[in-house]
């Protein structure tokens, strides 16, 4: 094997490094701005709708339940208000994303349950019972459990604890693949005595990583097969949708600053390599007079 052809093979294998490392750090920047980050987090839920949708969904559940017990929906009104289910929801995914469990205080919704329909059948002259007041308050805690059961969904705060877990490599992944980065590119300045090949193997890792970067977010992101998922209820359909989009898009992004690097050093490289043909034409002719 000629020293040219080993060069340009050690120059690819640099070249493949340095493109996987950034890479691995365009992920990492990504999944630390989006992913694990509580900020983006808690804007996905207002981007999305979430609590208003939750919010409709809880009264309408609790109506159904108001309705089967013969009492008018409006009586809960002032006690499933959207202010009080974006309260509970955006606590209750700030304390898990922290690593804390968020306790929705169940005996004083119990009691505020419990106190509009005796107000209701006071203002409607029904005579409350023993037999009644049991119903009464089977109803409050039926509504008390639905209400639960529709902020406080199962499985959630398992899901956002797992999403930190990944955050304490961050700093590791995005120091590692930096050095990697640093390391690739001086063996490249190193082995390459012209600049414009130095930097055509600078070319090469970033067209490799601007395509790791597209094709799979952006085939993810058109044909969207995230949204055939069988979630329930749907309003956290819809965020899940939209936390996945919105992180698909930041890969793109990231995507886009590569493509505009890639223009830049490719312009870089035609610029230095006429220079080096100008100058190795110039020597041509000096060595020629003499």
């Amino acid at each position: 094997m000629s020293n040219t052809v080993l060069r340009r093979v050690i120059c690819f294998f640099f070249s493949f490094i340095l493109s996987f490392s950034l890479f691995v750090l365009s992920i990492a920047i990504t999944m630390q701005s989006s992913v694990l980050s509580k900020d983006f987090l808690i804007n996905q839920l207002s981007i999305s709708g979430y609590h208003l949708k939750a919010a409709d969904y809880t009264k309408s559940s609790i109506s159904d339940l108001a309705f089967a017990g013969g009492v008018p929906s409006d009586v809960f009104d002032e006690i499933v208000t959207p202010e009080r289910v974006k309260t509970d929801i955006y606590n209750i995914f700030e304390y898990a994303y922290d690593g804390k469990q968020y306790s929705i205080d169940s005996e004083k919704l119990n009691s505020e349950f419990l106190e509009a329909i005796k107000t209701y059948a006071s203002e409607n002259n029904i005579e409350i019972t023993a037999e009644t007041e049991t119903n009464i308050s089977h109803l409050a805690d039926l509504c008390t459990q639905t209400y639960l059961d529709c902020i406080n969904i199962a499985g959630i705060n398992t899901v956002i604890g797992a999403l930190r877990q990944p955050s304490k490599f961050m700093g590791f992944a995005i120091g590692g693949s930096i050095l990697i980065a640093l390391i690739s590119i001086i063996m490249l300045f190193l082995i390459n005595k012209y600049k414009h090949k130095f930097l055509r193997y600078i070319a090469y890792a970033l067209s490799g990583n601007f395509l790791m970067m597209t094709v799979i977010p952006g085939f993810l992101l058109i044909t969207k097969p995230y949204v055939n998922l069988n979630i329930s209820p749907d309003y956290l359909h819809s965020f899940i949708n939209s936390f996945l989009d919105e992180t698909l898009k930041m890969m793109l992004v990231g995507a886009a600053v590569t493509a505009v690097l890639y223009i830049i050093v490719f312009v870089l490289v035609s610029h230095f390599k006429k220079r080096a043909i100008k100058k190795g034409y110039k020597e041509r002719n000096k060595n020629n007079l003499v």
